[in-house]
């Protein structure tokens, strides 16, 4: 998550019924050591202040790990009825739609895992390179694609936040620089590829230049949104 991103997501969260908020699942959020030491601001902007109104936050990740209160695959639609089986008024999925091979699984259930009139607070890239972990589909949906693949639920909200450049991520997030060296290595390697071969078809929603390279001089964005289920389906 970016500092900007956080940022924004911070100032959206303080505007929203801490009880349609509490308890909040939050999926994909990462091990503990991951928030509170590679990317600070994630606690510091988010979860603090969530826990300090009396809202209580359950962490999910793929695997367990310490500060994950849930871990399982969100492909997995047994596994998405045990977080549906949790009854959060929230979820919140921040940088993970782009991550799933097959997301729909996941949109799908997204409407049905919160209750009557909670929000579902969703992130995802818009302007940024290929990273893997384990897999990015290039996924970088503009507010508009994300209510159209979320048509249970009303859109309240939603930006396309600029966040910088990567150059400055890499300042902010040392930690991150081996995860950004292996996408810039990716984008070059795929970028020799199909110099050879016929010119592949851009993902969909995809914009033009996706290579990590491009992306340490010009801004990033990612698109945020909050969402709400009605409280009559």
């Amino acid at each position: 998550m970016l500092r900007k991103e956080a940022s924004w997501l911070a100032r959206e969260l303080a505007t929203l019924p801490t009880d349609r908020l509490s308890p909040m699942l939050s999926i994909g959020s990462g091990a503990g050591r991951f928030r509170d030491g590679k990317q600070p601001w994630i606690e510091n902007e988010i979860y603090r202040p969530l826990t300090a109104r009396g809202i209580e936050v359950r962490h999910h990740e793929f695997e367990a790990a310490p500060g994950v209160d849930i871990a399982g695959d969100l492909e997995d639609e047994t596994f998405l009825g045990q977080l549906e089986a949790m009854r959060p008024s929230s979820v919140m999925c921040c940088n993970v739609l782009e991550h799933l091979a097959r997301r729909t699984v996941l949109t799908g259930w997204l409407p049905r895992l919160v209750a009557p009139g909670g929000y579902v607070i969703l992130t995802v890239p818009r302007r940024f390179p290929y990273h893997a972990d384990p897999i990015d589909t290039l996924f970088r949906p503009s507010v508009d694609d994300l209510a159209h693949e979320l048509p249970g639920l009303d859109l309240v909200h939603g930006a396309e936040v600029r966040c910088g450049t990567l150059f400055r991520y890499l300042l902010d997030a040392p930690d991150a620089r081996e995860s950004l060296v292996k996408g810039v290595r990716t984008s070059v390697a795929r970028a020799g590829r199909r110099s050879s071969e016929q010119p592949a078809a851009a993902p969909k929603n995809a914009p033009a230049g996706s290579g990590a390279l491009g992306y340490l001089v010009r801004q990033t964005a990612i698109t945020c949104a909050i969402f709400r289920r009605p409280q009559s389906d």
